[in-house]
């Protein structure tokens, strides 16, 4: 899922996962960062959160949530 950031030209990622599964680790990864994977931030309540600053248009993105890749 993503919202508009705060901040001009931002997008806030965010990823729920499901609370009888547990997650340690959560990546974004998409062309905006080369496909290189981003460390999303736990948030209170279990969502993990990254805010990224991207160019306007079309982009392509994934989780990487404990190393398996998800759409």
């Amino acid at each position: 899922m993503f919202n508009k950031g705060r901040k001009k030209d931002t997008i806030r990622f965010s990823f729920r996962p499901r609370p009888e599964v547990p997650v340690k680790k959560v990546q974004l990864v998409g062309d905006f960062s080369e496909w290189q994977p981003l460390a999303m931030r736990r948030q209170k309540g279990g969502n993990y959160a990254l805010s990224v600053e991207l160019i306007p248009g079309p982009h392509e993105y994934k989780f990487i949530v404990d190393g398996n890749w998800l759409v």
